[in-house]
């Protein structure tokens, strides 16, 4: 019977590649229209832009 899933250890080497970007986006809830975006490689967490995008 085939394998359904990776071990950890064979998992860890693709957890740690991030390719492409990332965007994050402010939106207005009401009226669905963007306040503000910003765009960063795809390895950023959205925490780190979190503030940033509420500043606008």
């Amino acid at each position: 019977m085939p394998r359904q899933r990776n071990s950890r250890d064979e998992n860890a080497p693709i957890e740690e590649k991030h390719y492409g970007y990332k965007n994050h986006i402010n939106a207005d809830a009401a009226t669905s229209l963007i306040q503000a975006y910003q765009v960063t490689p795809a390895n950023v967490h959205d925490s780190q832009v979190f503030e940033d995008l509420l500043a606008t």
